[in-house]
């Protein structure tokens, strides 16, 4: 089953590459590209993984028990096709596709976490976890490295990366002298300087270590965050895992999506 659910989602992401070409969505499109390219590679370089494979990286790097792996595997599979489809979606659902997707992939944590030992509160958890076993057996790496290079380094890049077109748009519509986008450059520019200084501090904190040391000191700055919640334990080090890598980065990409859609339009205002 999870050798067909794994074609399936190299395929979607084919044909949602070949869809948003010929809609010219092409920041998407190269999103797309890139998803089509990581799974070819995967297949190509690391083969279709087995279930026993992923469940065991899941189980002794995540220190998960096998019951939970399981349902988080599958859990990751169906995310993973759900997200082509909301790329391939996108010309008919324009400005809502991030919602969408969002309100899904916490509807499919739910309903994997209610149907399996996960629980309702570590379904999405458990489904992120193996999402990024999934992503280091394509890439012939380590779970817990390939945890620490996309947690620590390209999950705090990203929002900086995001906040750019807001900056970039209201810049430009200040460059053609519409002195109505002087307050959409304001904020979205000081969106992206914060999310570039928070980038900056969590690489600075971090990049003087091997990987190894990297993984280690995240975790147990993670587990010292969650034991100060009430409850405290593994339920309090899920729940800031999901709060920091779900709830924060979704809300910090709502905002750049929010400046995003008001200086274009500013800009579209001044045109007409």
């Amino acid at each position: 089953m999870l050798h067909i659910l794994y074609i399936i989602n190299f395929l979607a992401a084919v044909v949602a590459a070949g869809g948003l070409a010929k809609k010219r969505h092409w920041f998407l499109t190269a999103v797309a590209v890139f998803c089509v390219l990581l799974y070819g590679y995967g297949l190509v370089h690391s083969g279709i993984p087995s279930l026993d494979t992923l469940s065991h990286m899941l189980y002794c790097e995540e220190r998960y028990n096998e019951a939970k792996s399981i349902p988080s595997v599958y859990g990751a599979m169906v995310s993973l096709i759900m997200t082509s489809g909301m790329m391939a979606a996108f010309p008919w659902l324009k400005r809502w596709t991030l919602f969408v997707w969002f309100g899904t992939f916490i509807l499919i944590g739910v309903v994997f976490g209610i149907t399996s030992p996960l629980g309702i509160g570590e379904g999405t958890y458990g489904i992120c976890c193996a999402l990024m076993t999934i992503a280091a057996h394509m890439a012939g790496m380590s779970y817990l490295n390939f945890c620490c290079i996309e947690n620590i380094y390209v999950h705090s890049l990203l929002p900086t990366i995001f906040a750019i077109p807001a900056a970039w748009v209201s810049a430009r519509a200040l460059i053609k002298r519409n002195t109505n986008a002087i307050p959409a450059f304001v904020f979205s520019s000081i969106h992206l300087a914060f999310d570039a200084l928070i980038t900056l501090t969590i690489w600075g904190h971090y990049i003087h270590l091997s990987l190894a040391e990297d993984s280690d000191l995240c975790v147990s700055e993670l587990q010292t965050a969650g034991n100060m919640l009430p409850g405290s334990g593994w339920a309090g080090y899920v729940i800031v895992n999901v709060v920091i890598f779900v709830g924060i980065f979704m809300s910090d990409c709502l905002i750049s999506w929010l400046l995003y859609r008001y200086s274009k339009h500013c800009e579209k205002n001044y045109e007409v």
